[in-house]
């Protein structure tokens, strides 16, 4: 395996995210490494269940999904890191 990667930087701003009414929200498609990609993200949260050491917990719209799909055919290792960032109070940024 090659142990060298290059890196590529995708910024997309989202409007009014505290006002979204829409279950899932869409990047436009960017290049990075020559491949389409694209950011989806689900503003109200997930609504799921899965077990757990403490039991089975809900989570009800508590958590942010973020996803980064290729549009292109085929397979590829990559990493990525996300940072999430308030633009009114930007020591609440998160970096993933």
């Amino acid at each position: 395996m090659n142990s060298s990667f290059s890196s590529s930087k995708y910024v997309w701003k989202v409007e009014n995210f505290s006002s979204l009414n829409s279950d899932r929200l869409h990047s436009e498609m960017f290049l990075a490494f020559g491949l389409k990609w694209r950011l989806s993200i689900d503003p109200k949260g997930t609504h799921v269940t899965y077990p757990s050491n403490k039991g089975r917990i809900t989570l009800n719209g508590t958590h942010l999904v973020i996803f980064l799909s290729c549009e292109e055919v085929g397979s590829w290792y990559t990493q990525c890191n996300f940072a999430i960032v308030d633009q009114q109070d930007r020591a609440q940024t998160r970096n993933y």
